[in-house]
């Protein structure tokens, strides 16, 4: 799913001196959750917030303000990009404060096609506290609040130096907001005005073992542990695959012996074995022994006119051939079956015939895959391609660690590479069902053969989806005088994101017809609603009659009841039963 990424910059933080603020408190008691307006550091006007003990913290700069020439938030930048300022990348998120009044919550900004941000909006739901948690004027709204909360129910919130903490359902109703842990994000999670203590350094790992990685400018730094290394003939793991002294198709190195590159030598034990002796000479004007002479054969290379012999190799895709003596000279190596070396190729086969296939990965080394667009190791972008290298491996050029964009789906990774996460998604494989005449069939359920179960997104913002699915009988023997049945179809909704509430909605096609059931809104007089992400269950039952199909169509929909558009690529499951001699 989607990360909550929730607004913890110094408009909300209880900030310290050195972020702007003018270091100082006001001793006069408040309302805890109050705030009112303070001069910075900087000349400009920021908010105190009243604290869980009724004092006033100490002054908070205020947000950017674009093009007009002042450092607003006293941190050193005047109208910079990452202040929201300036051309942005289209679809890319900004955290925000919305301000109604006296109220104030987390909100984000989205880039437009124009490379501009847009109006800070509200990301908070509402629950029932008797506050405005959205700042939209509104308290409790489209809450059932006469409901208690469920005990042991949990929820985020927003603490009161602005960062995401958890409120917990005790005795049925909310406690109070608690902050969560500090983590490596140079913001304050745990509301202790330190922003990354106590995480200086964690353990890492990676594919050669343990090392350190520290955290710096809210950033992780790079595991420090052992990098892959080319492997050589030592007796060790150099390039971490847990093979030693193995060459690219997993065997044990070798190398080509002396100048002639005739013969191969093989490590084993970390040593390279000895190279066999050179060929013999003879008469083809090669230095067949690689002692830099030609056709040093005893007695000369003079022959008698018409006198034939072997030459060449039979090894690798060689073939032997011969040679004639024409005026007290050897001829070429020829002859019909004659093949001659060539250079080696990727193709699993000993081209050059000296006894080892593929070696020295001919062919290899041009670069393959595809480069991220975002090259920043500390973007929040989880971007899957990489450029790797073209080796020869099995006869057949591969690209080794290169990836390719493929069609981005909803699962929080930039599956395209371009830079966004989960942008330009047709949906999932239900997107069209947005009514009832356009419901997804999901097929049958037969009596006591096990559950079906699907998983489906909200995708995009506000999407509803539509179902049908069949309950049906299992063949059997019945009199015709018999009923059969009755028949229970269970329909549960589970897996809702935490932060959502998705309402489920179903009807037998014998009660209602598809024309009479509205496309949108929720459907409380069914009595299935529960609030928040708690699971939401339907039950039906029937009787069938013998002889006769005992089938029964359900229009299944589900909706959101409230909607955390952060969370709409996370699945959420529909689970389906029927059961019969319950």
């Amino acid at each position: 799913m989607k990360k909550l990424v929730w607004f913890t910059l110094s408009t909300l933080v209880l900030a310290v001196a050195a972020c702007g603020g003018t270091g100082s408190t006001d001793d006069t008691q408040c309302e805890p959750g109050t705030f009112k307006q303070c001069d910075t550091t900087c000349g400009t006007k920021g908010t105190q917030t009243c604290d869980a003990n009724g004092m006033w913290a100490v002054c908070a700069p205020p947000m950017e303000v674009c093009d007009n020439g002042v450092d607003d938030d006293c941190n050193g930048q005047t109208d910079a990009i990452a202040e929201g300022c300036g051309e942005c990348v289209p679809n890319a998120t900004l955290d925000c404060v919305v301000t109604n009044g006296t109220c104030q919550t987390v909100g984000k900004k989205t880039c437009g096609q124009d490379k501009k941000y847009g109006a800070c909006t509200a990301v908070a739901t509402e629950i029932c506290n008797e506050k405005d948690d959205n700042c939209n004027g509104q308290v409790d709204e489209g809450l059932n609040c006469a409901e208690k909360c469920t005990a042991g129910a949990k929820q985020p919130c927003l603490t009161t130096c602005g960062t995401v903490g958890e409120t917990i359902c005790v005795n049925g109703t909310w406690g109070a907001c608690t902050a969560g842990a500090e983590q490596c994000n140079n913001k304050d999670d745990d509301c202790d005005t330190k922003v990354d203590e106590d995480i200086a350094q964690q353990d890492c790992t990676n594919q050669c073992g343990a090392g350190k990685q520290t955290c710096a400018n809210g950033v992780w730094s790079v595991c420090n542990a052992p990098l892959p290394a080319v492997e050589t003939c030592d007796g060790k793991d150099n390039d971490c695959d847990k093979l030693t002294d193995e060459g690219e198709d997993g065997q044990p190195l070798t190398q080509k012996c002396n100048a002639c590159n005739t013969g191969v030598q093989t490590c084993a034990g970390g040593t390279w074995s000895a190279c066999p002796p050179p060929p013999a000479e003879v008469c083809d004007g090669l230095d067949n022994d690689c002692n830099q002479q030609v056709d040093d054969v005893p007695g000369g290379c003079t022959c008698s006119n018409g006198a034939k012999q072997p030459c060449g190799t039979d090894t690798g895709e060689c073939s032997k051939g011969e040679q004639t003596c024409t005026n007290g000279k050897w001829s070429e190596c020829g002859g019909e079956k004659y093949k001659a070396s060539s250079p080696e190729k990727c193709d699993g086969l000993d081209n050059d015939c000296n006894g080892v296939v593929d070696e020295g990965d001919p062919e290899g080394g041009a670069a393959c895959g595809t480069p991220n667009k975002v090259a920043d190791p500390s973007s929040p972008y989880y971007t899957p391609c990489q450029v790797g290298v073209v080796k020869c491996k099995a006869g057949q050029l591969q690209c080794i660690g290169g990836v390719d964009p493929t069609p981005e789906v909803c699962d929080e990774v930039d599956n395209d590479c371009n830079g966004t996460i989960d942008d330009n998604i047709s949906g999932d494989q239900y997107e069209k069902n947005n009514t009832c005449a356009t419901a997804e069939d999901l097929g049958y359920v037969i009596e006591n053969q096990g559950k079906v179960g699907i998983k489906a997104t909200m995708f995009p913002d506000n999407d509803i989806d539509w179902f049908t699915i069949t309950g049906d009988e299992l063949a059997g023997f019945c009199l015709p005088w018999d009923d059969e049945g009755p028949y229970q179809l269970t329909v549960k909704l589970t897996n809702i994101p935490e932060g959502a509430d998705y309402d489920l909605c179903v009807w037998s096609e014998t009660d209602k017809d598809c024309g009479d059931l509205p496309d949108t809104g929720v459907c409380e007089e069914l009595g299935i609603w529960k609030g928040g992400n708690a699971p939401e269950t339907f039950t039906y039952e029937w009787t069938g009659a013998c002889a006769s199909s005992d089938a029964t169509v359900f229009y299944v929909k589900v909706v959101p009841y409230s909607f955390n558009p952060d969370l709409d690529c996370q699945p959420y499951s529909l689970e389906f039963e029927v059961k019969s001699g319950f």
